[in-house]
């Protein structure tokens, strides 16, 4: 099954740094965030209040890094790079596109977390579970080969 079959709706909508999960159209992300840095400015010189962009991955995918092959699961998509300056990877070559949807996700077999662009992502074709210790804080359980998210779309 493939990721925009499994995507279901959702729109993620980021305020002042929190999110939350609305159902409504397919794979767009909406960032109606108030924070002047992660908005861009309009031809006026006026930050804009918000940003849509079409994602290929919702949260509790379980998808694979293209190049560095580990596998993860998505909890939570970014309209564009919203992280801090020290993040975003400057010594890659080519440099990831800023304005594309970033993803944070959970390693499987380890601890830690990445925040990584859309570009560099495929769906995972193994269709297993993955381990990580922060699973059962954000999801509820794995069926038909994706994550069930534990907040409630409001």
């Amino acid at each position: 099954m493939s990721a925009s079959t499994q995507a279901g709706v959702f729109h993620a909508v980021r305020m002042n740094e929190s999110l939350s999960v609305v159902s409504e159209k397919r794979g767009l992300i909406v960032d109606h965030s108030l924070n002047p840095r992660s908005n861009k400015k309009n031809s006026k010189g006026e930050f804009t209040m918000a940003t849509v962009c079409q994602a290929k991955f919702a949260p509790g995918h379980v998808v694979e890094h293209r190049d560095l092959r580990y596998r993860a699961v998505v909890l939570d998509v970014d309209p564009r790079f919203l992280g801090r300056e020290d993040w975003y990877p400057q010594d890659a070559f080519p440099a990831p596109d800023r304005d594309q949807p970033w993803y944070r996700l959970l390693v499987d077999g380890h601890k830690y977390q990445t925040y990584v662009p859309e570009s560099v992502l495929r769906v995972d074709d193994l269709e297993a579970p993955v381990e990580h210790l922060s699973l059962r804080i954000f999801f509820k359980g794995y069926e038909s080969g994706r994550y069930q998210p534990r907040w409630l779309p409001n």
